[in-house]
């Protein structure tokens, strides 16, 4: 019998890749993913890219999570998903430490009225971004919109209401401690 191939074809590391990602295996998953990636030959699916682009975020690998994003939109068509991708681009950029892309493409995405879930990620994100970059008094704006206007849920409701908190704790400013009071009755 002869050993296996030392490089297998592209498509099989992209499945074996997708596969493990899909299990919750995403460092095991991810190296077979980049490699099936790099082969510029081999289509690869909107799947495909969603979970590579999505395994590069929860494993910081930013700029690997921004060419996913940036792949997804080229193919992409559905305003939903394009919007979903640009909340992955935002995504890279904070964690690139580039504000002002990160702004930009979760303004992007907000401009594309997603609906639901995405639509509240978003808006909370943008305040993320503003925590990430220092700016506080910034971020809370988003929290509080979130949690009196767009969280319907109680989980959405309380996931704001711990951001208006701890957002509120780290302003400590008199009116922010004044207006902390309200938020934790």
């Amino acid at each position: 019998q002869d050993p296996p191939d030392p490089n297998p074809p592209a498509a099989i590391l992209q499945w074996l890749g997708a596969t493990l990602i899909k299990n919750g295996e995403e460092e095991r998953g991810w190296p077979f993913l980049h490699e099936g990636l790099a082969d510029k030959s081999t289509p690869i699916k909107h799947l495909v890219w969603k979970l590579y682009t999505k395994a590069s975020l929860d494993l910081n690998k930013y700029a690997e999570a921004l060419r996913g994003a940036k792949a997804i939109l080229e193919l992409e068509k559905n305003a939903y998903r394009k919007a979903e991708a640009l909340y992955f681009k935002s995504q890279a950029h904070n964690g690139l430490k580039q504000f002002d892309e990160a702004r930009q493409a979760a303004s992007d995405a907000l401009d594309l009225r997603p609906a639901g879930a995405l639509d509240i990620r978003l808006r909370m994100f943008a305040g993320d971004i503003d925590l990430t970059e220092g700016k506080p008094e910034a971020a809370i704006r988003h929290y509080i919109i979130v949690e009196g206007t767009f969280a319907k849920s109680a989980s959405d409701k309380r996931e704001a209401l711990a951001k208006v908190i701890s957002t509120l704790k780290i302003i400590g400013t008199p009116k922010a401690l004044e207006l902390l009071k309200d938020y934790q009755k």
